[in-house]
């Protein structure tokens, strides 16, 4: 069944490659209804989810809000499967990054630096062309697909113009790799964290919120900076990446958990500007804060 799943994948990489843009978002504004009507696919999560971070909204905005959320994810599915043939000259004239003078400094000190950002647009356009503009190597944590003869291919795909794939299980050896070396570490750090044990409590979205802990256990224990990458959709198919400076070390006067606190806010100042473009369908409050 996996390779009959891995060559149906591949028939479809395929066929997407063929697509123009306007069949393709024909196809994904089929997709988003399906989602919605259809198949009703998670579609209580994401409405209890709106309603709970945005408790002044009106239930015509919180449907508004969530049809456009299924809009938002059948264009990340089929752009990200365009993605995987796409020229470089394609790709990045759909992927404009600004304020990238701001990484020129970590490029003339040899400085490593954290990037981080939430499941926000189109992220996975974002893990193929950030290498082309990083001043270092690019190292993206993440975790891999179950299917090995798909994640292989997947990952040869994402990793085509620089990018270095690191599974999330091997997150602290790779640091240690890579701490003598000039390196941009790249985490997607908006989602539920693998163990109640390890997370930071931070409230989020009008929600007492876990949060993963590695973005700001690493910062301090490299001593390294954190940038935000902050996505925009500016039109259908077309992004735009603002660079921006978030914490510099030292952090000894800084309390614990501050670090993630001042990361969150800052996601959700990105979520807010357009609800929709987030990840809704991720059940994001799953886990619960531990009675005191």
């Amino acid at each position: 069944m996996s390779l009959i799943n891995y060559w149906g994948f591949r028939l479809s990489v395929l066929l997407f490659q063929l697509v123009p843009f306007w069949l393709l978002y024909f196809l994904s504004d089929v997709l988003s209804w399906q989602f919605y009507h259809l198949f009703r696919y998670r579609r209580k999560i994401v409405e209890q989810q709106l309603r709970n971070s945005f408790p002044q909204a009106s239930e015509a905005q919180i449907q508004e809000w969530t049809r456009k959320s299924y809009h938002n994810l059948a264009d990340i599915i089929l752009e990200s499967m365009k993605g995987f043939t796409m020229s470089t000259e394609q790709i990045m004239s759909r992927m404009n990054y600004r304020n990238t003078a701001l990484l020129d400094k970590y490029r003339a000190k040899g400085q490593s630096f954290l990037l981080v950002a939430p499941h926000f647009c189109n992220w996975e356009w974002g893990v193929i062309t950030l290498p082309l503009v990083l001043p270092h190597k690019a190292i993206g944590f993440y975790k891999p697909l179950s299917n090995i003869s798909t994640e292989n291919y997947t990952a040869q795909k994402r990793s085509r113009l620089g990018m270095n794939l690191a599974p999330t299980k091997t997150t602290a050896v790779t640091f240690e790799q890579y701490k003598d070396q000039a390196a941009c570490y790249i985490m997607m750090a908006d989602q539920n964290p693998p163990s109640m044990q390890k997370s930071y409590w931070v409230n989020f979205l009008n929600q007492e919120s876990a949060c993963v802990i590695g973005p700001e256990k690493y910062a301090r224990q490299y001593q390294l900076p954190i940038v935000l990458l902050r996505a925009t959709r500016i039109g259908r198919g077309n992004y735009e990446g603002v660079f921006k400076e978030l914490v510099n070390p030292p952090y000894d006067t800084l309390a614990e958990g501050k670090i993630t606190e001042v990361m969150m806010y800052e996601f959700e100042r990105i979520i807010a500007e357009q609800i929709p473009n987030w990840l809704w369908t991720h059940r994001r409050w799953k886990k619960k804060p531990p009675i005191a």
